[in-house]
Parts: structure tokens; C-alpha cells; sequence
């Protein structure tokens, strides 16, 4: 459930960055590191989990893997924010939404290679009928689409590494971000004293920059505990939720150029998660509740 509520908001959030299209992606990045990082923060204080979180701190620091886990997901999530927000507000919704069905195709190997998850036939067939689409729509474009490629290693690597840490998701994201925030709360600090900074407090872009961190923090804590409890191929199935949604609005709310091999690609590509889903039913799911 936490995972399907993740990928809706994602899927909506290009809506919130076009509302910032005016802005540069920098500046629009260093705020939503900055703001993302206050509000980790804020949710550590306010739930109580100061104590918790250093004691969680202190294991991390005393496991050199886990060091190394943390930094790599550091890594790759912010690398994936940074060109998705510039993908989507230089009218690349479709080639973002391309890498997020990518990704769980990515995760699903990853989830075989590293973590020996199994997956039951129909699920396999699901898989390589998602695979089929995802590849005729990469056949099409007649080039690398690195934009795609990039979103979907980068997001499914984090997910594996955020398996394999099992961090807290408040904990988590504050690790995550505490560099992006003192080096986005420096070039904020510069933008604004040069002039060509526009951050004001009370002001709509202010509210929308402070935002940023939010929307940001919020569907990524929900994915973290989702990705702890549930098997790595789920995760991965769900996570066709997003792209769908954010191939509904390029398509129709930005009427960026959809084919009919887009549409072979879109059926395929649902006929797979059709499929996993019903084979997903017959299949009992033990969650952990959150301790």
C-alpha cells in the first residue's frame, strides 16, 4: 500500500515542477535539498526519534558497508532528482516516464542477481511482456535514450541499496540529503546576495521552493518502508504506477508526441502488470508493521 501511495505521488509530481518552470534547475535543486533535508529534521524531532536516529547513526558509522550503502544511495538518488527535473521542465516527460518503466525491470534483475529473489512463472511471462514493450519503445526513438537510462539505473540501484541498509526512512532521508543541503543552503546563499536568487519568504515562489522539500521527502520515506517489508520484484511491478500517470500527462497535459508504438509499448507494457497483479493475488504477503 505505503509503495502504490508512493508512485501516485510521484507520478504527479512534473505538475509541481512545471509550476517552477521559470526558475533555473540549480536553484530549483538546491532548494528542494535544502527544504527536503529541514523537514527530515522536523520528522525526527516531532516523532520522537532523536534518540532512535542516534542510535541508528552509531551503528552506521561502525559498519564500513553500511557507510559505503548510504554514500552510493546518496549518490544515486540525488543524481536522479537533478536530471528528472530537468528532463521534465525541458519537455521530457515522456523520455522520464520511459526510464521509470525501464527501472523496474532493472530492479527485478537486480533483485535476482544480488538478492536471490525467485520469481514464479506467470510472473516471469508478466516481466517479459513489460520487457517487450519497454524495448519497442526504445527501438523506436532510433538513438540511446539517455535520459531514460540514467533515471532507470540510478532509482533502481537505490532501491537495492536501501534493501540492503534497512535504515529507518526518516533517518534514512536526512543521511541522504544533509550534503545536498549545506551545499544547496551555500549557493542559495550566493544566488541571493549576487541578485539572480528568487527566494523571498510570503512570496508564491518561496512557498513552491519550500514545497520542493516535501514533495520530495514525503513519497520518498513512503517508498523506503515499503521497499524494507516487501519483496524487491514487488516494489518493482508497483513501481509501473508512476511512469503510467506521468505518460497520461505528458501525452495529454503537455501534448508532447505520442505514437502508435507508444501504444503498442503502453500495452504491453499493462498487459505484464495485469498479469503480475493476478498472480500477485494468489500469492500471501507477510508485511512486518513498522516498529
Amino acid at each position: 500500500m505505503l509503495s502504490a501511495v508512493s508512485q501516485i505521488c510521484w507520478g504527479i509530481l512534473p505538475i509541481y515542477w512545471k509550476l517552477l518552470i521559470r526558475y533555473p534547475v540549480y536553484e530549483i535543486y538546491a532548494h528542494r535539498m535544502l527544504w527536503c533535508c529541514v523537514f527530515a529534521v522536523l520528522l525526527i524531532v516531532l516523532t520522537g526519534r532523536i534518540k532512535a536516529s542516534k542510535t541508528e547513526l552509531q551503528m552506521i558509522f561502525s559498519d564500513p558497508r553500511k557507510i559505503a550503502g548510504v554514500i552510493g544511495a546518496t549518490i544515486f538518488i540525488n543524481s536522479n532528482w537533478f536530471l528528472y527535473i530537468w528532463a521534465v521542465n525541458n519537455n521530457h516527460v515522456i523520455d522520464a516516464s520511459l526510464g521509470f518503466y525501464i527501472g523496474p525491470l532493472i530492479s527485478v534483475l537486480l533483485a535476482i542477481v544480488f538478492l536471490r529473489e525467485h520469481i514464479p512463472r506467470l510472473q516471469t511471462v508478466a516481466f517479459l511482456l513489460a520487457l517487450l514493450g519497454v524495448i519497442n519503445m526504445i527501438w523506436q526513438l532510433g538513438q540511446l535514450p539517455w535520459i531514460s537510462l540514467f533515471l532507470a539505473t540510478s532509482f533502481a540501484a537505490y532501491g537495492l541499496l536501501k534493501k540492503t541498509i534497512h535504515l529507518h526512512a526518516v533517518v534514512g532521508l536526512w543521511l541522504e540529503t544533509i550534503v545536498g543541503c549545506i551545499a544547496g543552503l551555500i549557493a542559495i546563499i550566493y544566488m541571493q546576495r549576487i541578485g539572480i536568487g528568487h527566494f523571498e519568504f510570503g512570496s508564491g515562489a518561496g512557498f513552491l521552493f519550500i514545497g520542493a522539500g516535501i514533495v520530495t521527502a514525503v513519497p520518498l520515506m513512503l517508498f523506503t518502508q515499503s521497499v524494507k517489508y516487501l519483496p524487491l520484484k514487488v516494489v518493482g511491478f508497483i513501481q509501473y504506477f508512476s511512469p503510467s500517470i506521468q505518460l497520461f500527462l505528458g501525452v495529454y497535459l503537455y501534448h508532447e508526441t505520442f505514437t502508435s508504438s507508444h501504444l503498442i509499448s503502453f500495452i504491453f507494457i499493462w498487459a505484464g502488470l495485469i498479469l503480475f497483479s493476478w498472480s500477485q493475488s494468489k500469492t500471501t504477503l507477510i508485511v512486518q508493521p513498522d516498529k
